[in-house]
């Protein structure tokens, strides 16, 4: 700090290590003081309204969603399906559906249930895939495929793995 007619200039002068210069050279350099204070200032305040703000978004963020996956398998060529309860684009529900393809299989779906026990299906065929948003909340899904034959009686029929729920 230097003195000028006995009143404290406000400026410091401060040792510092000039790491660009050859050997690690030393020098002096001046910092107004009243100047660091407001830039440690203004650093707080920029922490602080970091933090606020981040805390205000994940306070708006949705309930986390579930989601559930369903699947079932017949010779290695059976559907898969997923459910999340909470996609984030405004719909209550969200479903999609794949149906590899394979020997004997024509078609997949995922059926979707509602709280009322009542149900709809979203289907593809063999070697697609589909997604739907939903209106109303869904609480389960299954995978299902439609087989070309059954070992039984030798007709097309459904293979439906089991519900999963939500």
């Amino acid at each position: 700090m230097s003195i000028e007619g006995g009143q404290d200039s406000g400026v410091r002068k401060i040792m510092f290590a000039d790491l660009s210069a050859p050997l690690g050279g030393f020098g002096l350099i001046e910092h107004d003081g009243d100047r660091m204070r407001n830039m440690r200032s203004a650093k707080r305040l920029a922490i602080v309204a970091a933090t606020i703000a981040l805390a205000g978004m994940a306070a708006m963020q949705p309930a986390s969603a579930v989601q559930r996956y369903a699947s079932q398998n017949w010779d290695g060529s059976g559907a898969q399906a997923e459910l999340d309860t909470a996609p984030g684009d405004g719909a209550q529900s969200w479903v999609w559906v794949y149906q590899p393809s394979g020997q004997g299989v024509f078609k997949g779906s995922v059926d979707y249930m509602y709280a009322d026990g009542s149900w709809d299906s979203l289907l593809v065929d063999a070697g697609q895939a589909a997604a739907a948003d939903v209106s109303t909340p869904v609480i389960g899904i299954r995978a299902c495929s439609y087989m070309s034959e059954e070992p039984q009686d030798g007709g097309p029929w459904w293979h439906c793995g089991d519900w999963s729920w939500a």
